[in-house]
């Protein structure tokens, strides 16, 4: 499917400066891919078209879930530590981000998200969730995170580098 291959192209070129068991990484990770979104905005407005619609294959839809934000790590690492809230299902949480995600990004395309607040409605909805989800440091982080972006109204800011050796191209900013 061609909207996976450049997702994956995407990835295959882009580098972080953390790591994506981190709660950090997931962030910059997000904003990094819905920054490109903002140059390819015909793209978006189909992906969530089809992740939207009602006569999409499952075969599709799992491709685009997939496509999502990666949590598997980071969430790998929350749940070893014990920092998911008792009554939360792995599998549902992450596929509440996902639609979440998917959810956020179609309120932008659609125009019921201003270009200017996107990425940080994409940002708080995601810690939004975790903090209801999580429990010790994450639940923590997530709050001291939410907090900074209430106060600053600006979104972290990550240096761009190398955590993930995997990848050839360094992303500029």
């Amino acid at each position: 499917m061609l909207w996976r291959e450049a997702y994956e192209d995407f990835q295959r070129r882009t580098t972080y400066s953390t790591f994506p068991d981190t709660l950090d990484g997931v962030i910059q990770r997000l904003i990094t891919v819905n920054e490109r979104n903002f140059a390819a905005r015909n793209y978006t407005k189909a992906v969530t078209a089809l992740y939207f619609s009602p006569n999409t294959s499952s075969d599709i839809i799992h491709s685009l879930q997939g496509m999502a934000f990666n949590l598997h790590r980071w969430l790998d690492r929350v749940e070893k530590n014990k920092q998911l809230a008792p009554w939360i299902r792995r599998d549902e949480l992450e596929l509440s981000f996902i639609n979440a995600e998917y959810a956020t990004i179609n309120d932008w395309v659609r125009g019921q998200i201003s270009d200017e607040n996107y990425l940080r409605r994409l940002v708080e909805t995601i810690l939004i969730i975790t903090v209801g989800a999580a429990r010790g440091s994450t639940h923590a982080h997530a709050i001291r995170i939410l907090k900074k972006i209430r106060s600053t109204g600006r979104l972290p800011e990550f240096p761009r580098g190398a955590a993930d050796e995997s990848a050839p191209l360094r992303v500029t900013g």
